[in-house]
């Protein structure tokens, strides 16, 4: 019965529909922000020339329809990069990883957790709005070349058609490909052993940094994993934990001896800056403290 059940038509709807909405932050990590008496936190964005707060739950922000699924013009998209690949193989360990982080520190964390970790890292590079459109742009242009680069083989199977090239049969018949190409790679770029080295190669050190003392809670943003530098050189990478914790990455010891040496205050303004700075339309805090500092630094949305 249940395996009929699985493969029944209406029970494929209902999968598709529960896995329409993506999130590319994902809400065990915002839950963190999440105020004790509301159990929700604060979403900050530009609206029609004003800053709009809003409290919200970790599952009801930085989530976008269909983000990563494939046959976006289908009647019922394709959501397998979601459902099959990166809520159980990314976001659902991470999640365990991140809780025993907060709770024993980076130096408690095992290989497998470490490798865990990467590939959460790695991911939330790959996976924001801004970057998924990006990729998908990339896929488009390298499909839109590889097909017009074979002239001669269209002309020998092309038969009635009427599109003059392979590139045009395609756009026409099956116009999902061009978009879906850069999905159909996600997981193996964020499992690849060149991204993931980034964050466990020779010389990488990882760390957290309590912020209790500081003034202020650190926010954190649409795009929360910041990174100076560069992976090629020299880099840190950071991403704020919980309003008063933050991880870093690094493959330079000044770096870190730099970073060491700031004030918990001063730490928790830097990355807060980055954090505001480079969020494409959203941020999130505990509270509404920091609203003129979010209002002065985030960057104007067209909404």
């Amino acid at each position: 019965m249940f395996a009929r059940l699985a493969d029944s038509p209406s029970t494929k709807t209902i999968n598709a529909m529960s896995h329409q909405k993506h999130h590319y932050v994902p809400a065990f990590l915002l839950e963190q922000w999440h105020a004790q008496d509301t159990r929700k936190l604060v979403s900050f964005r530009w609206a029609h020339g004003t800053l709009r707060s809003h409290p919200y739950t970790a599952q009801h922000v930085a989530k976008a329809d269909h983000l990563y699924s494939m046959m976006r013009s289908a009647h019922q998209p394709n959501v397998s990069a979601e459902r099959d690949f990166l809520g159980p193989h990314v976001d659902d360990p991470a999640a365990k990883v991140h809780k025993k982080i907060l709770t024993k520190g980076v130096r408690s964390l095992d290989l497998q957790d470490r490798a865990v970790w990467s590939r959460f890292l790695v991911a939330q590079l790959l996976r924001i709005p801004r970057m998924v459109g990006h990729m998908r742009g990339r896929g488009r242009e390298i499909l839109r070349r590889q097909l017009q680069d074979t002239p001669d083989e269209y002309e020998v199977a092309r038969g009635d058609a009427a599109e003059e090239s392979l590139y045009e049969w395609a756009l026409k018949n099956s116009p999902d490909i061009f978009d879906d190409l850069a999905i159909h790679t996600l997981p193996s770029l964020v499992q690849s052993d060149v991204l993931n080295g980034v964050f466990l190669g020779p010389g990488v050190s990882w760390a957290t940094r309590q912020l209790h003392g500081s003034v202020h809670e650190l926010l954190i943003g649409d795009s929360p994993l910041i990174v100076v530098g560069t992976f090629t050189t020299s880099y840190l990478a950071c991403l704020p934990l919980g309003p008063r914790m933050a991880f870093v990455a690094f493959n330079n010891p000044r770096t870190w001896e730099q970073t060491a040496a700031r004030s918990e205050t001063e730490l928790t303004r830097e990355i807060n800056w980055s954090t505001v700075q480079q969020a494409d339309t959203y941020v999130y805090a505990r509270t509404r403290a920091q609203s003129a500092f979010i209002e002065r630094h985030l960057k104007r949305s067209q909404g």
